[in-house]
């Protein structure tokens, strides 16, 4: 298993659009310029970016032919042994694989909202959660817990309510949760409970063009 994560912003200081439009995956070129919202496409930009990273590295070529799962799931149909998943929100990207099938969720601290919340945590979450008073510690325990949920469910494309039914029989997911930098959390699920222990942190100018 290996993970790459930048900051979207030092991204886009360190390079131009044209430059990082040459190190992005044939399969991600049209998505880049679906989106409207300029900060929606530099997030979706780096989170290509970081899989041509990913892909250069084990030795996939960018014209690799890809194609996407009914719950919308990168992958590659005519390799063995590597499989990838993509996040991005906020100022941050992430990009796992792995030779099994994975999941990754990052995200910068979210505003804890009740109502959302108690509709996909578990009793033992909720009971951890009315212990807390203090509002920032609401909001960063609600933003661990929704990105490994979200991790989770993009792993095994069966939803949060499918994850929290315990009379759905799903094959056990281990998680593991990082934190790549101080507002942020990052989580990666999978089948197996074989994890990498660091994140391959793309945080300069020399670690983006070596």
């Amino acid at each position: 298993m290996k993970l790459y994560f930048c900051r979207v912003s030092e991204l886009f200081r360190a390079m131009s659009k044209e430059q990082l439009m040459e190190g992005i995956p044939n399969c991600r070129m049209k998505l880049a310029d679906s989106y409207k919202n300029e900060a929606d496409q530099k997030r979706s930009l780096a989170a290509s970016f970081l899989l041509g990273i990913c892909m250069k590295e084990h030795g996939v070529s960018l014209s690799e032919k890809a194609d996407v799962t009914n719950a919308g799931k990168l992958f590659f149909p005519y390799l063995d042994r590597f499989y990838v998943n993509l996040s991005h929100a906020d100022d941050f990207a992430a990009c796992a694989c792995d030779e099994v099938e994975i999941g990754v969720d990052v995200e910068g601290i979210r505003v804890y909202k009740e109502k959302l919340f108690f509709k996909i945590a578990s009793d033992k979450e909720k009971a951890q959660m009315d212990e807390i008073v203090n509002r920032e510690e609401k909001d960063i325990l609600f933003t661990r817990w929704w990105t490994r949920k979200e991790s989770a469910v993009k792993l095994s494309g069966i939803g949060i309510a499918g994850l929290l039914d315990k009379d759905k029989k799903t094959a056990e997911i281990f998680t593991k949760e990082f934190q790549p930098c101080e507002n942020c959390f990052l989580s990666v699920s999978s089948y197996r409970d074989a994890f990498c222990e660091e994140i391959t942190m793309l945080t300069s100018l020399s670690d983006l063009c070596s």
